[in-house]
């Protein structure tokens, strides 16, 4: 670990990036090749997460994205729909992440902590 002691390690990762790897972790997810918890497992490895909330948050987040996706398929298909031309597709990951946290986790995330 070149410039970064352990302690600064450990801290947690800011709103901003946690959401860039929950995304990342499900568009990475590939079930012929991997199962989710050897790819959770992976995806830790790779982004070096040693703090053990960032961790336990992201592996809730892809469990649940995985577990509700026909669910989630259905919100975002209507979501996609009716913004069509605003909307990227290559987005909707993204959208589903959020919409996990939005359907499945809000009252315990609160709304301040979603926003």
């Amino acid at each position: 670990m070149t410039g970064v002691t352990t302690a600064e390690h450990l801290l947690p990762l800011p709103p901003a990036k946690l959401m860039e790897r929950a995304v990342n972790m499900l568009s990475s997810f590939n079930p012929g090749r991997v199962t989710v918890d050897a790819h959770a497992d992976e995806v830790f490895a790779k982004y070096k997460v040693r703090n053990e909330d960032d961790a336990t948050f992201l592996r809730q987040v892809f469990y649940g994205c995985i577990r509700y996706k026909r669910l989630l398929g259905i919100f975002i298909s209507a979501f996609f729909h009716h913004n069509a031309g605003t909307l990227i597709r290559g987005d909707a990951d993204m959208y589903v992440v959020y919409t996990y946290l939005a359907l499945c986790r809000l009252e315990e995330l609160g709304f301040p902590q979603f926003k």
